[in-house]
């Protein structure tokens, strides 16, 4: 999709900050004080973004689900697990659910990589909304599941 809205022409700007949106007149204020001027804003921001809370006029916190959210990008190139391998050399979406925890994955860019979602139970301190990944709590959570 990235390069596809290229070929089409849309500039794309890494690595800025926004401060500001005006949505009627597609122009976005940064923090180091530029401005960004387009047709059209797409926010693809997280639960905090501002976009989201300036486009509906409230700054509502997300709402707790319970759940714990891990992911991680693979090259499918660098899977050396011969079944994990055939797995995924197919391009298309599994799901496995288990008693309160779930798995997705799916692949990226034409198969060449894959994103796995790990959602386990919150376990978080309180007012705490990311932390550094646990593995040996992920390979907890998921032994019992065998294999793929």
């Amino acid at each position: 999709m990235f390069e596809r809205a290229r070929e089409l022409g849309v500039k794309f700007r890494f690595g800025i900050t926004a401060d500001r949106y005006d949505f009627q007149a597609a122009n976005v204020s940064l923090v180091d004080g530029g401005e960004v001027l387009g047709d059209l804003i797409i926010a693809a921001g997280d639960l905090w973004s501002k976009a989201r809370a300036q486009l509906f006029g409230n700054n509502d916190p997300p709402l707790p689900t319970g759940d714990l959210v891990y992911r991680i990008v693979l090259h499918t190139d660098t899977i050396e697990d011969a079944d994990l391998g055939a797995i995924v050399s197919r391009p298309r979406v599994h799901l496995w659910v288990g008693p309160d925890c779930h798995a997705i994955y799916y692949s990226l860019r034409n198969n060449t990589m894959i994103n796995i979602v790990l959602l386990v139970p919150e376990n978080l301190p309180e007012n705490v909304a990311k932390a550094p990944g646990d593995t040996g709590q992920m390979k907890e959570y998921f032994s019992d599941w065998g294999p793929l």
